[in-house]
């Protein structure tokens, strides 16, 4: 949450499993319900659904789900403060994920729109020889959002949690 949260409205928040069902439940009130333009609902949920399948990804905690498969575990919030919406997750990530992380991040806030386009078609590309999913995703949370990544690195005892943010004007 930002500093500035006592002017904020949450307008929803979740915490448990991230599964694609209740990925996209909560996405398409985002969609089709909330009470915004047509081209903001758009844009939040575009980010919400990415910054959403990080946490589902590649969150260090996990649950089991049907056919043994697992889903990562975190909490999402999103706030307005009757300007913009804030699109914000925290999962715990293993330590030595915490610089990547933030690299990637600054990376992405100091590039281009174009260099951003360009990176993703050229990470995509070399996707079968690396995993480059969550790289691919937080360029497209700033591409959606057409603002600057907010991330942070919390340790919490022996626990590392990545906290990422996106501001949707």
């Amino acid at each position: 949450m930002n500093a500035n949260a006592a002017n904020k409205k949450i307008v929803f928040s979740y915490e448990g499993p991230f599964n694609m069902r209740i990925i996209s439940s909560l996405g398409k009130y985002l969609a089709e319900y909330l009470d915004a333009p047509f081209e903001t609902r758009m844009s939040l949920y575009r980010v919400f659904i990415e910054i959403s399948q990080n946490v589902a990804l590649y969150s260090e905690d996990r649950v089991k789900q049907e056919l043994e498969t697992t889903v990562g575990v975190g909490k999402v919030i999103i706030e307005t403060d009757g300007n913009a919406y804030y699109c914000t997750t925290t999962n715990r990530i293993r330590p030595e994920h915490a610089d990547v992380l933030v690299n990637y991040c600054r990376q992405i806030n100091e590039a281009s729109t174009n260099d951003l386009i360009k990176l993703k078609e050229k990470l995509r590309r070399e996707s079968s020889i690396k995993d480059n999913g969550a790289h691919i995703g937080l360029i497209s949370i700033r591409l959606f959002s057409k603002n600057l990544l907010n991330v942070d690195i919390i340790k919490e005892n022996e626990n590392t949690f990545f906290t990422i943010s996106s501001t949707i004007s």
